[in-house]
């Protein structure tokens, strides 16, 4: 049983079997909640600070602290929502934590549970997505009681002001559905209902969307490398907010994954990508491009060689060998007939002599 409440988030301490803290990595509990939670569980306070100190202690797992005394509450659930304290959190820390939480839930067999703002106060996230995410990842676990102290609106108020922004702005989530991304929900779409039968996950969209981007969509975003390929972490936010709008569903496969699949039903907008000339050609060259590689590996492999090609400016001659040593320097095991394919891929997309052109790999 999912509760949304304001007031203190120690008012439920007597009677709960946890209660969460939100933390950082490196030790520090020195403002808000963490603070609150330094003063009144001295013992708790040393356990995480040794934690820290071996470097033990990582977004999107829990620390797990048993009250020495038993009583209430049994545990208090340190739930990281930044590495360092001078960072900001991350809407991922919060998604990997949670998916964590309840594991730690049903591992010591909880019951009832209280927490704050996930990444809400000093970690400066938006709460309208926080929340999302925190009905979408526990609302299934009926059995438990779970409180939820949502910021108070007299905090809500003066932030806002602050961030000089008035208040329906900021207690409403606004979203359009414009047509670059029905786009990139035309194209999730379209990987899903591949003859391949995989479903995307965060990690898909942002290489789909990478791809709709290097191809011409105005989606404004800023793809950074990363060990999962090229990768902007705002994608999540606005899955969340699609989410929240219901325009996609999210449910977990059988590996744990969150997939992301279109509600079809509430999805009418795709026809305007077709009303407009650039995002016409830009969804068509997308699937084009994307033809034969609608599985995780190949994706991945392809919007890696359109990296190095797109955004390092890599010449096609060194493009294998940058895309084969990305792979290995990030501990993937890949065929290199299908490095091999997203090369050609590539070149037959970009180089008007593709067809006389052999690659020497």
């Amino acid at each position: 049983m999912l509760i949304f409440k304001t007031g203190n988030l120690f008012e439920s301490v007597y009677r709960m079997d946890a209660i969460v803290n939100t933390v950082n990595c490196v030790g520090v509990m020195g403002k808000g909640i963490a603070l609150e939670f330094k003063k009144k569980y001295p013992e708790n306070f040393n356990y995480y600070q040794k934690v820290c100190a071996n470097k033990e202690l990582f977004p999107g797992k829990m620390l797990m602290f048993l009250q020495p005394q038993n009583g209430y509450p049994k545990y208090i659930v340190n739930f990281p929502t930044k590495k360092h304290w001078r960072y900001p959190s991350k809407i991922e820390y919060i998604s990997d934590g949670l998916d964590d939480l309840v594991k730690q839930i049903e591992n010591h067999s909880i019951k009832s549970i209280a927490m704050p703002a996930l990444g809400c106060g000093n970690g400066g996230l938006d709460w309208i997505v926080v929340k999302q995410l925190i009905q979408e990842k526990l609302q299934h676990l009926d059995a438990v009681e779970i409180i939820v102290y949502e910021p108070s609106t007299k905090n809500t108020k003066k932030k806002i002001v602050s961030n000089s922004m008035n208040v329906e702005k900021k207690t409403a989530p606004t979203f359009r559905m414009t047509r670059q991304r029905a786009l990139l929900l035309l194209l999730i779409d379209h990987y899903n209902s591949s003859p391949y039968k995989e479903k995307v996950t965060y990690e898909e969209v942002n290489h789909l969307a990478f791809i709709a981007q290097c191809l011409g969509a105005d989606l404004k975003l800023g793809f950074k490398e990363d060990n999962k390929g090229p990768f902007d972490e705002k994608i999540n936010k606005l899955l969340l907010l699609m989410a929240t709008n219901e325009y996609i569903v999210i449910q977990k496969n059988e590996n744990g994954e969150n997939t992301i699949l279109v509600n079809k039903k509430r999805f009418k907008q795709g026809n305007n990508v077709f009303k407009n000339e650039n995002t016409a050609e830009v969804y068509k060259k997308s699937v084009d491009m994307l033809h034969g590689f609608e599985k995780k590996q190949r994706l991945k492999a392809l919007t890696v060689a359109l990296w190095f090609y797109y955004e390092n400016k890599c010449d096609f001659g060194d493009l294998y060998e940058e895309v084969y040593n990305w792979f290995k320097k990030n501990g993937y095991v890949i065929s290199e007939v299908i490095i091999r394919d997203s090369v050609q891929r590539i070149v037959q997309f970009f180089e008007a002599s593709a067809e006389n052109m052999s690659l020497d790999i």
